[in-house]
């Protein structure tokens, strides 16, 4: 047994080749035509070469191989999409040839700088920089806040008491201020975990903290925000080197990655307004299949199908579209720029406007990077993506490890990987959202002139 576990953990690095072979097994019997040439296939070579001879901290190793995976799942999802929707067709073979340019410069940084960065078994959370209690009790009152505006305005049940369906979930006004509160979700998630996880208790406060948060976060419709949440945790586990926790509470794992996959389905279902109509029911369960790699899909699409005209507003508008929702709404009505107006210039609403959809269709950040630079763009994202890898990694390995950097950094991990599998301001905006929120937290303790916590011991219960 112990032979076998030292196997599976010098193959666990490159898991990646599993996509691999399923797009090796797939492909031929799907494409009619060849889906990437011998410069990509060269560029792919050069970039597993590459991270192959690099060292491989945690969440380098883990982002190349999400990627690598999704570049094959999205061409298996492309490959599959082709055949079912008549008509529709996409520059796959383009789309595979950015996105290993990408691999090969972000593999290359690691080539070069990884040796900067510890292996293993990440560092763990040695001193408490805040008042625990303070800030759960915090945490926990802007998650109320959150609730007090959020559950009257979708009728308290949303989705699952029929409130909520696809013909009116964009039509609800919400105060934007929830766009902030919302990450106090996130932070109250991770201070229960880690108390349960240093202490041993508060097992109960947490399985239904967790399990409010995803009722009242998906209530609207929409899974990212949730499962958002859910990967901070596993970040959050990982970076403190508790992945053992999953261990030793085998079910609850499994039954939290179960729900983690299975629900799009039952999240197209609810959505439709649970319709006899088997041609809407069906519509619904092909969202399952359609959002696993989709973004990828989508952007061979808007490689063929979007001309000069709307290419050159997403470039235009690309660093808006990026900086600009860091920025406080407060602070760009006083410079005189109308947040909603830039993000109606991402390449998501340009592709709804194309395809005349009721919802954003987003396309991934590389292709968005495409778009604004060419191919230089894809570097230069890419760099930049490395460059966030390889911070997320010092801190992981840092010694004398605070918990405030372990949870902004389990966060900043998961925001990284929705770049990909989303937009471009995925990399920036919910890192910076979060982070004032947490300042703001900080600031009450600061003025409060309360002390940061020694011990979890005496931080077992909220403050109030």
């Amino acid at each position: 047994m112990p032979n076998m576990w030292r196997l599976v953990t010098r193959l666990l690095p490159y898991s990646f080749l599993a996509g691999v072979v399923l797009l090796a097994a797939v492909g031929p019997a799907l494409a009619d035509a060849p889906i990437m040439d011998g410069r990509t296939l060269m560029l792919f070579a050069g970039a597993a070469a590459l991270y192959a001879w690099s060292r491989k901290p945690l969440f380098y190793a883990f982002y190349f191989n999400y990627l690598a995976f999704w570049v094959c799942l999205g061409n298996v999802n492309f490959l599959i999409f082709r055949q079912l929707w008549a008509g529709w067709d996409g520059d796959v073979a383009k789309e595979n040839a950015l996105y290993a340019l990408f691999l090969l410069v972000f593999a290359a940084g690691g080539a070069v700088w990884n040796h900067r960065i510890g292996t293993g078994r990440p560092t763990p959370v040695e001193r408490l920089d805040i008042s625990f209690p303070l800030f759960l009790t915090l945490s926990l009152v802007l998650v109320g806040i959150f609730c007090v505006l959020y559950l009257p305005a979708i009728g308290y049940g949303g989705i699952y008491l029929g409130r909520i369906t696809d013909e009116n979930r964009f039509s609800i006004e919400l105060p934007s201020i929830l766009n902030r509160l919302a990450y106090a979700f996130h932070i109250a998630a991770a201070l229960l975990l880690f108390r349960f996880v240093v202490t041993g208790r508060g097992r109960v406060a947490f399985i239904g903290f967790v399990a409010w948060a995803f009722f009242v976060l998906t209530a609207g419709g929409a899974r990212w925000a949730f499962f958002q949440v859910a990967v901070t945790l596993v970040f959050l586990l990982a970076f403190t080197g508790n992945l053992g926790v999953a261990a030793r509470f085998k079910v609850l794992a499994l039954g939290f990655v179960a729900i983690f996959v299975l629900f799009q389905p039952v999240l197209a279902i609810l959505r439709s307004g649970g319709s006899a109509d088997f041609s809407t029911t069906f519509g619904s369960l092909t969202a399952f299949g359609s959002s696993w790699g989709g973004e990828f899909r989508d952007g061979a699409a808007a490689l063929l199908r979007l001309g000069r005209d709307q290419t050159d507003e997403i470039s235009r508008h690309y660093l808006q579209t990026v900086f600009v929702p860091v920025v406080p709404r407060q602070l760009t009505q006083l410079i005189g720029i109308d947040k909603d107006l830039v993000a109606t210039s991402a390449s998501a609403f340009v592709m709804q406007q194309e395809y005349r959809s009721d919802t954003a269709i987003r396309i991934g950040g590389i292709l968005e990077a495409f778009f604004w630079w060419g191919n230089l763009g894809v570097i230069v994202v890419a760099a930049a993506n490395y460059a966030a890898a390889h911070w997320v990694d010092r801190l992981a390995y840092r010694p004398r490890k605070t918990l405030s950097l372990a949870i902004l950094s389990a966060f900043a991990a998961t925001s990284v990987l929705y770049f990909v599998a989303s937009q471009s301001n995925a990399l920036l905006a919910p890192p910076f959202a979060i982070l004032s929120v947490y300042i703001i937290l900080k600031l009450v303790q600061v003025v409060l002139a309360i002390p940061n916590t020694t011990s979890l011991t005496g931080a077992i219960k909220p403050a109030l």
